[in-house]
């Protein structure tokens, strides 16, 4: 099966919108509790926070902007947030580069 080159389209975003997706993914990376590995993506885990949820679900708008590619699942729970990132062949790949997974 051949992967397809998945590039991000960062030229999709205005300019503030490349700022504010560059400001929430700086708050998204640094506060996530966990990340459980899938079959075809990560899942990440945050603690409850209202504000957070708010802020998960502006970065997901903005990062369908340039990344149509990857597919999000924003799950609100009781006790916390769960963040999906998934996709075709290729996608885990991305996400592991772009996140700076091991």
């Amino acid at each position: 099966m051949n992967k397809q080159l998945l590039v991000c389209n960062i030229g999709a975003l205005t300019a503030s919108q490349r700022q504010r997706h560059q400001v929430l993914f700086q708050k998204l990376a640094g506060a996530y509790r966990e990340i459980t590995e899938l079959l075809n993506g990560y899942a990440f885990s945050f603690l409850h926070d209202v504000s957070l949820f708010q802020s998960i679900a502006e970065w997901i708008t903005l990062e369908h902007f340039c990344c149509p590619f990857v597919e999000s699942t924003l799950k609100y729970q009781s006790e916390s947030i769960t963040l999906e990132l998934t996709g075709e062949d290729g996608v885990k790949e991305f996400l592991k580069a772009e996140f700076h997974l091991s």
